[in-house]
């Protein structure tokens, strides 16, 4: 298996390619606008004649925005997608048997990336159903998929988190929320492992409590791909499937969720994990990674290795100089690799 963590600067686009039978292709998210617009996504479109699955965790434009140019780009490759997920409003409501209005008729959005998204997503709508291949079902926990023997447990979003944001969608549509920040870096990691022995109390936006997160299971090979999700939903899933404190699920790679936000990951969840591979996918943008994150996983974990997508500036000064020394996690830069990580 072979997984590129594109460079989407602050979000995720992350491609996964199977040596399978079928040789199976699966695209999670498409980054924002500029990893459309920066040639990476073009790049990756026009070598690849047919992509098995796309897959659009959440609503947030760090993660769609990438689409919404591809969409607005009237030179672009005819569809490649064998097959789209995308919990739509629509969608949403049609499960949950709300009434539903028509699709909203919403031009491609130009807009700020620090603007809240779901008025992306509705935007986006339109645009995924015209493909005819929209995988008409809401994804939820607890679901299973198969696709060509590659096993996919669904472990987010729960269904009462899309009963919330289908009632708030249309509020919010039109929205602007502003998104301040500030690192953490200034804190050394003997400062934060005494923090990160207490449990935190879990914040975040109801967009990324609504992402979709999933095990990825191929032969004897287990990856997590958190997308946004929240650790205690996440959590929840893999308990519900049996795991716990003394029954490890053992990873052989985990997407850390949110792009490795103070709130990413728990210690009730990294309990039940068995795992070394840590792949943080970020530019350093908006205070991310939180460096009380990597404690966090580092604590449970003492040879854990961080793998970043970037080596800029910002990343490379998350730590002290004598911190990896006198720890005895290891650091690994993507970037260096072509951004692919292989197992």
């Amino acid at each position: 298996m072979k997984i590129t963590f594109l460079p989407a600067y602050k979000g995720d686009a992350i491609f996964v390619e199977i040596e399978n039978e079928n040789k199976t292709k699966i695209l999670i998210d498409t980054g924002t606008k500029r990893t459309y617009s920066d040639g990476t996504l073009k790049k990756l479109f026009k070598n690849n004649s047919e992509i098995d699955l796309l897959i659009l965790t959440h609503i947030d434009e760090d993660h769609i925005g990438g689409m919404i140019k591809y969409f607005g780009d009237t030179n672009k490759k005819e569809n490649i997608f064998k097959k789209i997920w995308f919990n739509s409003d629509r969608l949403i409501k049609e499960y949950l048997k709300f009434e539903t209005n028509t699709i909203q008729e919403i031009q491609i959005l130009e807009s700020s990336n620090k603007e809240m998204s779901i008025k992306q997503g509705i935007s986006l709508e339109k645009e995924i159903e015209e493909t005819n291949v929209w995988f008409d079902k809401t994804i939820l926990a607890n679901d299973l998929f198969n696709i060509d023997g590659v096993k996919m447990q669904i472990l987010s979003p729960e269904i009462e988190t899309l009963k919330e944001l289908s009632y708030v969608w249309e509020i919010e549509k039109s929205s602007q929320t502003k998104m301040a920040y500030k690192t953490d870096y200034h804190k050394s990691i003997v400062e934060l492992k005494e923090t990160v022995k207490d449990e935190l109390e879990e914040k975040g936006s109801l967009a990324n409590r609504s992402s979709i997160a999933f095990l990825l299971t191929h032969l004897d090979k287990n990856i997590l791909f958190g997308g946004d999700a929240f650790p205690s939903v996440i959590c929840s899933s893999l308990k519900r499937l049996g795991f716990s404190n003394t029954n490890k699920l053992k990873l052989d790679l985990f997407k850390v969720s949110h792009h490795c936000s103070k709130f990413a990951v728990n210690n009730e969840l990294l309990q039940i994990l068995d795992c070394d591979n840590f792949v943080i996918s970020t530019n350093g943008h908006g205070g991310l990674p939180s460096k009380e994150c990597l404690t966090r996983i580092i604590s449970y974990n003492e040879k854990a290795i961080l793998h970043f997508n970037y080596s800029n500036t910002t990343i490379s000064n998350i730590f002290f100089d004598n911190e990896q020394q006198d720890n005895s996690f290891i650091i690994n830069y993507l970037d260096k690799q072509n951004y692919i990580f292989e197992i």
